[in-house]
C-alpha cells in the first residue's frame, strides 16, 4: 500500500504562529498514538515547549488516539502558537510515516525528533544547535538516559546512550537516540527519511544513521538531551512490532532505496522488491499480512511465500574493522544479499547459525569457540579470511598476539575447517607453500558501489585572517607507520615549507599529542592536524574528506608484513580524489600499479620523497592523470567479480536454508548436551566467552600502552552513582584522590590470585571496607578481601557471596567489626574474585608524563572505624532513615 494512499486523509492543522513569512530555527517532529491518559505525552510536549530555545516548532503527528490525545493537542495549541497538529482518522502504525509528514509541513533547516514518552532537558535543544551552526555538514547527536524493564527488577534497569564512534561501529548496533538527533535538512534532502516499510519499522532510526554515516560525519557532543522512557511501556514500539534482526540487516545493506521526501509518496510500505533472499522476502510478506490483519482498511494481496530461505553466508567478526567493510561490506548486488555481517560485540546469540549455510571467521580463532563448535555440531563447513600474515609476524617479528599463530597452531585450528579465504596472492602463495590448508581462495578487497559522493567545500569557512595552505596533504595508515611519517615524510614537508610552499599535513589514526607536536614542529609554512584512529574505515575517509587533501601519502613501513599487504590505499586515494604517493616497494611495486601512483624510490630517503612531491607541485597538470589511472585500477581491482565466484563455489553444493532444516538443527541445538546445561545455558556462553575476550582485550591494552602511549583514557569518576558517593568522599577528605589519578577499572581479577594496593591505616578498631566492583555479565560468585600488616603477614580475610542481597549495584561492604589496628601504618589491601563472569575492581591510576607506565593507587574503596560508623548510623538516623533509593541503585556507572 503506498503512502499517499496511507495519508490521504490526513487532517492539517496548523497552529497560530505557523506562517510561511517566519522560518523557526529548529523544528521538532512529535508523532503520538495512545500516551494521553498515562502522562507521558503532556510531559514530553511540556518538555519541548519549555526549551531554552524559543524560536522553535513542535508539530505533532496523531495516530488516530482516543485516549483523549486529541483534547490535550487542542489545549497546547490554544495557549502555545508554536503547535501544530496532523490528525490520522485511522490508525497506520507505522512511525517512519508520521515522521515523513511531519517533516513535509516543518520549515526549519534543522530537525529534531522526539517521541511521546521522551523528556528533554531544558537546554538540550539550544546546545545542539549551537554545535551544528558551527558545523554545518556535520550531524550532531548527544546523550540520552534509557529507561526498560527487566525482570527481576521492579524498578526497571537505567542505562546511557550517546557515545563516540570512533571507537565504536555504527554497524555493530545503534548506540544513538531519535531524540538526541539534530538533522540538517540539506541531509535529509540528500540521503532521505526513515525508511517506511514494514520490515524497518523497529529499526527505522538505525538504518537512517547507517545511511547518513556513508556520506557524512555523525558527531557525538556530550550534552545530556532527554531522557526515553519508552522501553519501559507495555506498548512500546519494541514491545509490539516483531523484530526479523537477519531480515533487517539484509534489508539495510541490499535493498535500494531512495527516500528522499520527493518520492515518499510513491513508496510501498509492504513492498517486497526484488533482489532479497527468500527469507527476507518471506519476513516482509508475513509482517505485511499481519500489520494488515489488526487493520481492516488497508488494502491486502497476499503474495506466494517461497518454499526455502536461500543460501547464506555468515561472516563472524570480533568487531566490525577495516578488514570486515573492505572485503564483506561492499560485495556485488547479486551476492550481498546472501552474506549476513555478525559482530561479536553487537550479543547476537549463537543460536542464530542454524539459519547458515556455511560460516567465515575473520582473522582470529580462539574468541569465536563457541561457534565453531556449533558449527560443527551442526554439520555447517566454517572457512577462515585473513588479510595480514600474523603466521610471519608472530614468528620473525615476535609481534604480539592474543592467540597463537605459529605454523604447527595454524594447522591444527585449520584442519576441519573446508577452506580459507586470502586477500592478496602472496597470501595464497605463503598458505600454499607451506601446507597450511589444502583449499586456498583468493578473496580480494571488495567495493562494487558507486564511489562515495564526498563533498568538496570545506567544514566551516576561513575567516579572512586564518591562515591557508596551498597544499594540503594528508596520511592515512596503521601505527606501523608512525616512524617512516616521522623519519622520511615530514623532513621533505618540512624542506618545502621552508622553501616557501604553505603546507597543511592532515594525520589519521594519531589524535592530538604532546609528544607528536614535539616531533612534527609547524613553522610559519606549515600546519599540522592530527586525527584520531577509527574503527570504521569509512569513517576514517570521511574524517579525511573534510579536508579536501591534493595528496594522499602513504608511509614507507619496515615490516615482513608489507608483501602481504592489500592497495587497499589506492581506494582510499580514489574516494579522497587525490593523488596517491607510495614507496616503490611492496606491495605496491607492481607493474599493474606503475600508472596509478607516484613512486618514492628509494623509500628510506628523505631526499626521494621531497623530489616526488617537488615534480607533482610544480607539474599539477599531470594529477588528473594519475586520478584517472588510479580510479580505472580500482574499478577493475575492486570490482568484486572474484569474491563473487569464490563465493558462489563455497555455496554450490550446500542445501538450501528451509525451515524444516532450521528446525532440525534447532532440535539438535537443544537437545545436546554441550550447549545446554540448563535454563538459559545455550546463550549464556557464547556471552560469558565474549565477555572474557573483552576482558583480555582490556589487560592487552594496557600491558601495550607503551607502544601505544596516545590511547585515551576515560575518568569514571564523574559518572559513579550516587550510590557510591561515601566513598568518593572518602577518598576526597582523605586526599587520596590526587590531581593527574583517573578512576578506572582494574584488569579482571577472577582469574588471577588478587589485585594488591598499599593502604594507610590508622590506630584504631576497624568496622568495615567498602569497597567498588563491577562485571558486565551475571552477578554470581564472591568477592574478598585480605589484610596484610606491614611485617607481611594475613591478619583477616573476608569473602561475600554475590547474590540478590549483595550485589555489584551496591558497595560490598566487608564486616571487620572487632578488627584492632594497633599502630598506624602502611598495610596491604587485597581484593579478589571468584566467578565464571569477568569481574573488576574500581581503582584509582596514575600514569608517567609521556604515559609509557601506569601506576595503579589506590582502590576505590572506603575504611570505617568503629566510632566513625557509629556517628555515621546517628546521621543517617537524624536526616530520617539511610535507605538507598532502588532506582539510583540500577545506575551504578
Amino acid at each position: 500500500m503506498k503512502i499517499k494512499d496511507l495519508i490521504a486523509d490526513t487532517l492539517w492543522s496548523p497552529g497560530s504562529g505557523y506562517s510561511d513569512d517566519h522560518k523557526p530555527a529548529v523544528s521538532i517532529l512529535l508523532p503520538t498514538f495512545r500516551r494521553g491518559a498515562g502522562g507521558l505525552f503532556r510531559r514530553a510536549v511540556e518538555s519541548v515547549l519549555n526549551q531554552t530555545l524559543d524560536d522553535i516548532e513542535l508539530i505533532i503527528v496523531d495516530d488516530a488516539s482516543v485516549d483523549g490525545t486529541a483534547d490535550q493537542i487542542a489545549e497546547f495549541m490554544r495557549l502555545d502558537g508554536r503547535v501544530s497538529c496532523l490528525r490520522h482518522p485511522r490508525n497506520i502504525g507505522l512511525p517512519a510515516v508520521s515522521e515523513y509528514e511531519a517533516f513535509s509541513k516543518a520549515r526549519a533547516d534543522f530537525i529534531g525528533f522526539a517521541f511521546d514518552d521522551d523528556f528533554f532537558y531544558p537546554d538540550a535543544l539550544e546546545q545542539l544547535l549551537d554545535q551544528s551552526l558551527q558545523y554545518p555538514h556535520q550531524v550532531w547527536y548527544g546523550n540520552a538516559v534509557w529507561r526498560m524493564r527487566e525482570a527481576g527488577r521492579p524498578n526497571g534497569l537505567v542505562t546511557r546512550l550517546g557515545r563516540s564512534l570512533s571507537s565504536f561501529n555504527l554497524k555493530s548496533s545503534n548506540p544513538i537516540a531519535n531524540c538526541t538527533v539534530l538533522l540538517p535538512r540539506h541531509i535529509v534532502d540528500r540521503i532521505g527519511l526513515y525508511d517506511p516499510n514494514v520490515l524497518m519499522a523497529r529499526l527505522c532510526d538505525w538504518d537512517l544513521w547507517k545511511r547518513i554515516s556513508e556520506i557524512c560525519l555523525l558527531e557525538h557532543i556530550d550534552v545530556d538531551v532527554a531522557e526515553v522512557s519508552g522501553p519501559e511501556q507495555s506498548d512500546s514500539l519494541g514491545r509490539t512490532y516483531p523484530l526479523v534482526s537477519g531480515a533487517c540487516e539484509e534489508w539495510m545493506r541490499v535493498a535500494t532505496r531512495d527516500l528522499r521526501p520527493e518520492n515518499f509518496h510513491d513508496i510501498d510500505v509492504f513492498e517486497v522488491p526484488p533482489g532479497l533472499s527468500p527469507r527476507t522476502s518471506a519476513a516482509i510478506a508475513d509482517l505485511a499480512e499481519s500489520h494488515r490483519a489488526k487493520r481492516p482498511w488497508m488494502s491486502s494481496s497476499k503474495p506466494r511465500l517461497p518454499d526455502c530461505f536461500g543460501k547464506n553466508v555468515f561472516v563472524l567478526s570480533s568487531d566490525y574493522n577495516a578488514s570486515t567493510t573492505l572485503c564483506f561490506d561492499y560485495l556485488p548486488r547479486s551476492i550481498r544479499g546472501n552474506v549476513r555481517i555478525i559482530s561479536l560485540d553487537s550479543g547476537t546469540s549463537v543460536s542464530e547459525l542454524v539459519e547458515a549455510s556455511c560460516l567465515i571467521l575473520v582473522r582470529y580463532f580462539d574468541r569465536y569457540r563457541d561457534w565453531i563448535d556449533l558449527a560443527f555440531e551442526l554439520s555447517i563447513p566454517v572457512y577462515y579470511f585473513i588479510d595480514d600474515n600474523f603466521t610471519e609476524l608472530f614468528i620473525k617479528e615476535k609481534l604480539q598476539m592474543p592467540e597463537d599463530f605459529s605454523l604447527a597452531a595454524l594447522r591444527a585450528k585449520l584442519s576441519r575447517f573446508a577452506g580459507v579465504l586470502v586477500s592478496t596472492p602472496a597470501l595464497k602463495e605463503y598458505y600454499q607453500a607451506n601446507l597450511i590448508h589444502n583449499n586456498v581462495f583468493m578473496f580480494p578487497v571488495s567495493y562494487a558501489k558507486a564511489p562515495i559522493a564526498l563533498r568538496r567545500e570545506a567544514n566551516r569557512p576561513a575567516d579572512k585572517d586564518e591562515w591557508r595552505a596551498d597544499l594540503t596533504i594528508a596520511s592515512i595508515g596503521g601505527m606501523h607507520r608512525q616512524l617512516g611519517l616521522q623519519e622520511k615524510v615530514i623532513p621533505a614537508l618540512q624542506r618545502l615549507a621552508r622553501e616557501g610552499h604553505r603546507i597543511h599535513f592532515v594525520i589519521s589514526g594519531s589524535g592530538e599529542d604532546s609528544s607528536l607536536r614535539r616531533v612534527f614542529q609547524e613553522s610559519e609554512n606549515i600546519r599540522f592536524t592530527f586525527k584520531g584512529a577509527q574503527v570504521d574505515w569509512n569513517r576514517a575517509i570521511l574524517q579525511l574528506a573534510e579536508y579536501r587533501p591534493d595528496i594522499l601519502v602513504h608511509a614507507p613501513s619496515e615490516t615482513i608484513n608489507n608483501r602481504y599487504k592489500t592497495l587497499n590505499v589506492a581506494l582510499c586515494a580514489y574516494l579522497l580524489d587525490a593523488v596517491l604517493v607510495v614507496p616503490d616497494a611492496e606491495p605496491y611495486s607492481v607493474p599493474v600499479f606503475d600508472a596509478a601512483a607516484a613512486k618514492v624510490a628509494p623509500a628510506q630517503e628523505p631526499r626521494a620523497w621531497l623530489e616526488v612531491l617537488t615534480k607533482l607541485i610544480a607539474n599539477r597538470e599531470i594529477w588528473d592523470e594519475y586520478k584517472q589511472f588510479n580510479s580505472s585500477f580500482c574499478r577493475r581491482q575492486f570490482s568484486g567479480e572474484q569474491n563473487v565466484a569464490v563465493l558462489n563455489q563455497m555455496l554450490q553444493t550446500l542445501p538450501e536454508i528451509s525451515a524444516t532444516l532450521v528446525e532440525g538443527r534447532l532440535r539438535k541445538l537443544y537437545l545436546s548436551k554441550q550447549w545446554v546445561g540448563g535454563g538459559a545455558q545455550a546463550d549464556a556462553e557464547p556471552l560469558r566467552a565474549s565477555l572474557h575476550e573483552l576482558s583480555a582485550l582490556r589487560s592487552r591494552i594496557r600491558r601495550y600502552r607503551r607502544f601505544r602511549p596516545r590511547l585515551s583514557r576515560e575518568d569514571l569518576w564523574p559518572q559513579v552513582s550516587p550510590v557510591f558517593d561515601d566513598i568518593r568522599r572518602y577518598l576526597q577528605d582523605n586526599n587520596i584522590r590526587t590531581p593527574g589519578s583517573y578512576l578506572e577499572l582494574s584488569d579482571a581479577i577472577q582469574g588471577k590470585d588478587f589485585v594488591e594496593y598499599l593502604v594507610p591505616l590508622k590506630r584504631g578498631t576497624l568496622d568495615n571496607i567498602s569497597c567498588a566492583f563491577s562485571s558486565e555479565g551475571l552477578h554470581e560468585g564472591t568477592v574478598g578481601i585480605e589484610l596484610v600488616s606491614p611485617a607481611g603477614s594475613i591478619e583477616r580475610q573476608v569473602v561475600v557471596a554475590l547474590d540478590a542481597r549483595a550485589s555489584l549495584q551496591l558497595p560490598v561492604i566487608f564486616d571487620l567489626k572487632g578488627f584492632a589496628i594497633q599502630q598506624d601504618g602502611i598495610w596491604r589491601l587485597r581484593l579478589f574474585a571468584r566467578s565464571r563472569w569477568p569481574i573488576y575492581a574500581l581503582e584509582l591510576a596514575k600514569y608517567s608524563h609521556l604515559g609509557l607506565a601506569r601506576h595503579a593507587a589506590a582502590p576505590f574503596a572506603k575504611v570505617a572505624y568503629v566510632d566513625q560508623a557509629r556517628d555515621t548510623e546517628r546521621g543517617a538516623k537524624r536526616r530520617g532513615g539511610g535507605d538507598i533509593s532502588p532506582s539510583l541503585a540500577q545506575k551504578r556507572l
